[in-house]
């Protein structure tokens, strides 16, 4: 590898840094190339935002440094930081891992008494460490527009989510088709992400890569999914692409439609009506027409005279796809709504198969049978062409859901046999479709297959629709840990090892007979041209065609100060200067492109995660700013435990950057001991600290259960109740020995309710009603996990008329409280009727609605202030301390006491930008 260059400090003008491919306007522009000619595309508008935005009363220092991964990177670095006293504003942190080789960028807003001093101990520390160092002072303007493009804040402007997966590893000759026809539509690389689990060599099954690109307006999401589509079928590849909302993982309110043959079953289901029937279906006038809906029509016609008894023979030799039970299993356990619409199948088929695999709608029409029991060879009930009613059947099912159309999912050949304007309609409407055929490859993937450039089977397993859907091998593997397998699989009368695919992975298509070698390329730019690299990495296109260039992996992210970095492992067979052909060739291109590449010899495969080490995350909340005294200490404690940071990801949008998301890299016998410190670390520093496993676990919540009084809303209601009636001062002491567990909960709560004897009910509860106050962020919160699919109740020591308005306000769907006995006068007469809501009924509700939900514990969340929240926090899959009392706080697994109910987001895996989007829709 390359030694560790000189830092560089730039003093950038207002219009120098190169964006996303686009020329500074210090530069003569050069004349449009044929592709360009062909539709203008305007660079990203620097928004309003003016210098003080950015620079304040200071100015904005950007520190990016780059080098070999090792633990305690980062801690070094902010440690340095830390020393220059509180003056030192932090604006922005990321750090990303590719191929070995971290990339760290802060900014910082620097007091005006200078920075040189500052930039020495860190170029001091960066020499140290091994790694280069680079600062820059860039305007309001740039920093502006950087934000723009990556956020997509131009009107019409969006972010492609992008997922291509493959069974096998990724080809050359398949990466440099994919990024060739992302430029082609002039949009620009953001990330490609490919994680180790995402290898068929880790997973058995399939290898997948995840690529976000920016897409000026006027781009359309058909137009790229079918461009793309085309190109990954020639590479034996299947791809998704949907307009990204910032989360990377679906959304669990969805909808997810499929087909039935050769989709959900590996056959055609008429072909088998009809060899039951004695027909057969390769013999049948018109079976070969291109509509499937005239093809369906003749082969119902062909049944004509035969007894429909020939069904419940198909019934009885049912068979699903492989991966089938799976899939739906995993959909169902992250609260998707699944339906199945056929127009080649029967209705009684398509019941059997929705109560097979738990469906939730089954669309199809149904065969005539006449008097004597005989098929008539017509379709019954309505008689117009179902194929034009596919669309309005899947928007049936959603709006019943409530389900946003953009986050329909579409399974199987939906769009055989629409014209090319229905086909691009429905693709902007609709969420990812995605093409599967349970029988054979797709015409054009077949038509060019060569031993060489493909060497893939087409992919035959519904599980492949899982990694399009953005889950990868470690999602994968946890459900299937989730899963009580053995009384699945006897449920479902199949055996687990008939429903995973068995592959051979091999990672490198090179000359098995020739010697091989791995290589760690990297790669940098100022900016980011997708033309430019798409160029580079074709210069491999030939060297991979003769069997002696692979990709294994490929990652590239664009860094906050707008330039890139990408990382590739190769395996060369050869040996010699026909070995280091590729290299050279690749390097010589990158240059001329303005890319700057080193490359290093690998022994071994390469990992970015150790093998042996466990998955976490750290979640950071610090209000108005994080600041460098809590990210020192936390990164330190990092550091002494061998914890490495593989990612950091700014979670707050808004102008002080307040929420930090740190992915981790542990040893396991570390894990307490981490827990224990961040715990130790909040306290000091106040600063809410969570720290979770990574995975579906993280992000697979369905119901979030509230506690009311302190927690939805700022109030003890049993202390306005008092006020109210004058006896506040009696009530608000044993409520507070109450709340502290110095009192038995149910004498606590008979002793206040006797002190409101004699009072009007109904005026009571109004002013309580008419005076509440909302917890901050308890309304953002809500509707966001409503747009989720989450199911919400509140379960309350309080009482039913409140929580009753609070239900309302919330647009919760439980409320679960105490009530309070009324004469016949309207007055309380100083007692509750019914059972009384203890800190145990609270956890029993808890399990009750999971159970009527249909989701497990480990699904719910719990927020709390109270010791009697106790049981149920513990109980909870994810149990919150909301600004609670001592007692609580030493008790639940996590803590926030930001006064803000939205930081609860935080946790379930939310972004403040994913949340600003879901609230939009």
């Amino acid at each position: 590898m390359s030694a560790a260059a000189p830092a560089a400090i730039v003093k950038e003008p207002a219009t120098s840094t190169k964006i996303a491919g686009k020329r500074p306007a210090t530069e003569p522009a050069p004349a449009p190339s044929p592709k360009q000619s062909k539709q203008a595309i305007a660079a990203p508008k620097p928004s309003a935002m003016d210098d003080a935005d950015i620079n304040g009363d200071g100015e904005t220092l950007v520190i990016t440094a780059r080098g070999p991964d090792k633990v305690g990177v980062t801690s070094s670095f902010v440690a340095v930081i830390r020393k220059q006293g509180g003056e030192v504003k932090l604006l922005d942190l990321s750090q990303i891992l590719i191929a070995g080789q971290l990339a760290l960028t802060i900014v910082l807003l620097l007091p005006n008494k200078g920075s040189m001093g500052l930039m020495k101990e860190l170029l001091e520390v960066g020499k140290e460490i091994g790694l280069e160092v680079q600062f820059t002072f860039p305007s309001a303007g740039n920093m502006a527009m950087v934000k723009r493009q990556v956020s997509c804040e131009d009107t019409g402007a969006y972010m492609a989510d992008i997922t291509v997966v493959t069974a096998g590893s990724i080809s050359v000759a398949l990466l440099c088709a994919v990024i060739d026809d992302i430029a082609n539509h002039l949009c620009t690389l953001v990330e490609i992400r490919q994680r180790d689990d995402d290898k068929a060599e880790w997973n058995g099954e399939f290898t997948k890569l995840n690529i976000k690109a920016y897409c000026p307006p006027g781009t359309l999401i058909s137009a790229i999914f079918l461009t793309l589509q085309e190109v990954c079928w020639a590479q034996g590849a299947e791809v998704s692409v949907r307009e990204w909302d910032n989360m990377n993982y679906p959304n669990g309110k969805s909808l997810v439609v499929f087909g039935l043959s050769d989709v959900l079953l590996p056959y055609d289901v008429l072909d088998e009506m009809l060899k039951e029937a004695g027909v057969d279906p390769e013999k049948i006038e018109g079976a070969q027409a291109k509509s499937p809906a005239k093809v369906a029509a003749a082969k119902v016609k062909a049944l004509t005279g035969k007894k429909a008894d020939c069904i419940d023979r198909v019934l009885a030799k049912l068979r699903f796809t492989q991966g089938a039970h799976f899939l739906c299993r995993s959909l169902k356990e992250m609260g998707f709504r699944l339906g199945l619409l056929t127009n080649t199948g029967c209705l009684a088929i398509a019941n059997a198969v929705k109560k097979e695999l738990g469906l939730d709608y089954a669309l199809s029409r149904h065969m005539e049978v006449g008097e004597d029991g005989c098929f008539t060879g017509r379709f019954g009930g309505e008689s117009s062409e179902i194929q034009f009613r596919k669309k309005d059947c899947v928007q049936l099912m959603a709006e019943k859901e409530g389900i946003e159309m953009r986050n329909v999912t579409v399974v199987g050949g939906f769009m055989s046999g629409l014209s090319r304007t229905a086909v691009s309609e429905v693709l902007d409407t609709f969420g990812p479709l995605i093409y599967f055929h349970a029988r054979r490859p797709k015409p054009s993937w077949s038509a060019n297959s060569t031993p060489t450039s493909l060497g893939r089977p087409p992919v035959h397993s519904l599980r492949v629709v899982l990694y399009l859907l953005g889950l990868g091998g470690r999602d994968i593997r946890q459900l299937k840990t989730m899963f009580d397998a053995r009384d699945s699989i006897e449920r479902i009368g199949i055996r687990v090892e008939d429903d995973a695919p068995k592959l051979t992975p091999r990672p490198e298509d090179v000359d098995q007979k020739k010697p091989m070698s791995r290589f760690l390329v990297r790669a940098r730019s100022e900016g980011v041209c997708t033309e430019n690299l798409a160029a580079a990495l074709k210069t491999m296109l030939p060297h991979a065609k003769a069997g002696r260039c692979a990709l294994r992996t490929i990652k590239m992210s664009t860094l906050i100060s707008g330039g890139s970095v990408m990382g590739l492992e190769l395996c060369l067979s050869g040996e010699g200067a026909e070995r280091q052909a590729p290299l050279k060739d690749l390097l010589f291109e990158a240059q001329s492109k303005g890319l700057t590449m080193d490359y290093e010899e690998q022994a071994k495969p390469h990992y970015d995660e150790d093998g042996d080490h466990e998955r976490g995350i750290i979640i950071l909340v610090q209000t108005p700013n994080l600041d460098f005294e809590a990210l020192s200490a936390i990164f330190k404690h990092c550091s002494d435990l061998s914890v490495n940071c593989l990612r950091l990801e700014r979670l707050s949008s808004a102008a002080n950057f307040s929420a930090l998301q740190v992915l981790v890299s542990y040893p396991p016998a570390a894990r307490t001991e981490l827990r224990n410190r961040l715990l130790a670390a909040s306290k000091v520093h106040e600063v809410d600290i969570a720290f979770q496993i990574d995975g579906i676990q993280r992000w697979g919540h369905r119901l979030i259960v509230f506690d009311m009084d302190s927690t939805l809303i700022q109030q003890e209601v049993i202390d306005e109740l008092a006020r109210l009636a004058g006896v506040e001062k009696e009530v608000s002491e044993i409520t507070e020995r109450a709340m502290s567990g110095e009192l038995d909960f149910f004498e606590s709560l008979r002793e206040r309710v006797a002190y409101l004897k004699g009072h009007k009910a109904s005026e009571l509860f109004a002013k309580v009603k008419e005076g509440l106050v909302y917890t901050p962020g308890a309304h953002e919160l809500c509707k966001t996990l409503k747009r989720l699919g989450y199911k919400m109740a509140v379960i309350s020591g309080g009482f039913l008329p409140v929580a009753r308005e609070v239900q309302r306000s919330l647009s919760l769907d439980y409320a679960f409280a105490n009530n309070l006995e009324v004469d016949a006068e309207g007055m309380l007469t100083g007692r509750t009727v019914g059972p009384v809501v203890t800190p145990q009924r609270k956890r029993a509700l808890l399990s009750m609605i999971a159970e009527v939900e249909g989701c497990g514990i480990r699904q719910t969340v719990a927020v709390g202030d109270g010791s009697n929240d106790i049981p149920m926090l513990c109980h909870a899959g994810l149990g919150v301390a909301f600004c609670a009392k001592a007692k609580v706080q030493a008790i639940a697994q996590f803590r926030v006491n930001t006064k803000d109910l939205s930081t609860v987001l935080f946790l379930v895996g939310l972004s403040e930008a994913a949340t600003v989007r879901l609230l939009k829709q």
